[in-house]
């Protein structure tokens, strides 16, 4: 026991807990720098759901390979397309409307938002935004984000926003939308001005959240760290890293 009321739990016990505790219908926000292991991370998670769609928006991405190749890494395989919607019988895909030039996001952000929209009226998908800083501020979909975020329950849709700068996120997304995520994983910071948004955004103090950033490690040879898990009452180090 850390303090009166955090525990610390190592990584896999943690994800055994979630498979328990997250039900569709419920949001995650996966909050962390660069390189901290934040896809690494939502990629596990998504394996608790049925129907799952990562929207991901980098020419290339190396991470997102992992989703295709899946059973490499011990976990599912995911179609990646590039036109929506999917084959009737692909539970998990990977959207992927590569941009040929620069010049082309525009087209990008139609695509992506006609893909939301679908999943918006049909219900029951959980959908991952593998980059929700670029998707909500280059290509404009704040809005369809803070949509999905604060109605999604009601078509019984989860939604998983990564996000590497959550002041850069508030700007674009409402924080009573992100306020919405009932679980809240946030990866080791220095900049007082992200722990600040990122205690908003959990629902804690913001010098309580410092104190806690104190606790977390980063293991830059495994390229993940520790990170805070908030939710459903529940205050949590979770320990990814060696000692």
């Amino acid at each position: 026991m850390l303090f009166d009321d955090i525990d610390e739990i190592r990584l896999e016990n943690w994800h055994e807990n979630m498979q328990r505790d997250w039900h569709q219908g419920e949001h995650i926000a996966v909050i962390g720098s660069t390189g901290t292991g934040k896809t690494t991370v939502a990629h596990t998670l998504l394996e608790c759901r049925s129907f799952v769609c990562v929207l991901a928006v980098k020419r290339y991405d190396e991470t997102i390979d992992r989703f295709q190749k899946g059973t490499k890494y011990g976990l599912s395989q995911y179609r990646v397309i590039d036109k929506w919607p999917p084959e009737y019988s692909y539970r998990r895909v990977v959207f992927w409307p590569r941009p040929k030039d620069i010049g082309a996001r525009d087209g990008q952000a139609e695509q992506f938002y006609h893909a939301i929209n679908h999943m918006y009226i049909s219900g029951g998908w959980c959908i991952s935004f593998d980059d929700a800083g670029y998707i909500t501020g280059t290509l404009g979909l704040g809005r369809a984000l803070g949509i999905l975020l604060s109605q999604g329950r009601s078509s019984n849709i989860s939604v998983v926003v990564t996000m590497t700068r959550p002041t850069s996120m508030v700007a674009q997304v409402p924080k009573e939308a992100l306020n919405q995520c009932r679980h809240v994983l946030i990866f080791k910071y220095t900049d007082e001005r992200e722990m600040k948004v990122c205690s908003e955004i959990a629902g804690i103090s913001f010098n309580e959240m410092k104190s806690l950033q104190k606790l977390l490690r980063f293991d830059s040879r495994k390229g993940f760290s520790d990170f805070l898990y908030v939710g459903k009452d529940k205050k949590q180090i979770v320990r990814s890293t060696t000692a």
